[in-house]
This record gives structure tokens, C-alpha cells and sequence, in this order.
């Protein structure tokens, strides 16, 4: 395999591409090949942490705050706060940094959900992505990018570690 890669504000190397590999506990979005080649695999929390490539890891939830939170404003808007706030993000702030991440080819917020049970969900305006970060036992921390209502928005969130999700990749060292 083979990913595109960016490298973002945080001045890290993400793969600006779903991971794709096929590990033991990774699914196609509803078992059909066609979605893993449009939108990558969905991983169990233990299959995504050793899934991306030699040199490459998965993100920890600090990672994933600190390059968001570098594109909570959006262009004609004036940055005035110095230090990350991202347990304070407003509405606004993380409808721009959905935006931002999209306009840079970094998402497309579309990837779905496979639930602990086997079902699918929201193919076409959901992107969840682990962190290597867990809250407690079981309950990785998440971060998704979600237009499946009125707004788009990007949130964190925790997941049960046997839900399917996509996975993106940083460089370990830069």
C-alpha cells in the first residue's frame, strides 16, 4: 500500500489517507471491497494499533488535539488565543476546523462506523478515527468528523475498543 501524506500545522507527518491494510479484525464498510478502496478499512482498536506501517504510529489523543486545535479558525478570521484550548472549543471553532481539515485534503468526513454488533452506519457523513489513547479498560478515545446533521463539526469522543473505525497514521519521529 501506498498513502498520500501531508504534513500539517503541528509540523507532523499524517497520512491524509485512510488506512487501507488488512489485519485480522478490519472490515470493509458493509463487507463490500469497493468501500475499502474508497474509503479504507474499519479497525478494531487492538487491529489499528498494529496496522500502520513500519516507522508509523497511531496518533495519541494529545496529538490529535494539538493539530486540531491549529485549525480551529478559519481563514478571514483573526487569531487571538496562543495556547490550545481545546477542552473549550466553541461550536464555531470546531465547525472550522471540519472545514479547514476538508479544504486541505485531510478528510472528507465520510468512512462510517462498524458497531460491536457488525452493523454499519453513516458511510456518507461520518469519519471516526482512534487514538492511541484510552479512557479506562476498554474505551479508546476517538476523534470524528460528522456532517450527518445540520453542521459539520469535528468532536473527540470515546468508543467501545471492538467498534470499526478508520485509521490514520503519523510519522513516529519528524
Amino acid at each position: 500500500q501506498s498513502y498520500k501524506v501531508r504534513k500539517l500545522k503541528d509540523g507532523r507527518y499524517w497520512m491524509a489517507e485512510n488506512l487501507n491494510y488488512k489485519t485480522d479484525n478490519s472490515w470493509c464498510f458493509d463487507e463490500k471491497e469497493g468501500n475499502c478502496s474508497n474509503f479504507g478499512k474499519l479497525y478494531h482498536w487492538e487491529a489499528a494499533s498494529i496496522a500502520c506501517p513500519k516507522g508509523w504510529k497511531i496518533p495519541s489523543e494529545e496529538e490529535w488535539k494539538i493539530m486540531a486545535d491549529l485549525y480551529k479558525f478559519l481563514p478571514n478570521e483573526t487569531e487571538i488565543e496562543e495556547k490550545p484550548k481545546y477542552s473549550k472549543w466553541t461550536s464555531k471553532q470546531r465547525h472550522a476546523i471540519f472545514e479547514n481539515l476538508l479544504s486541505i485534503g485531510f478528510t472528507d468526513g465520510k468512512g462510517g462506523v462498524r458497531m460491536p454488533f457488525g452493523d454499519f452506519i453513516n458511510l456518507e457523513c461520518r469519519q471516526e478515527f482512534w487514538t492511541s489513547t484510552k479512557k479506562g479498560e476498554s474505551l479508546p478515545y476517538t476523534f470524528q468528523f460528522d456532517s450527518c446533521g445540520k453542521k459539520t463539526h469535528f468532536s473527540r469522543n470515546f468508543r467501545s475498543n471492538d467498534t470499526g473505525q478508520s485509521c490514520r497514521c503519523i510519522k513516529e519521529s519528524f
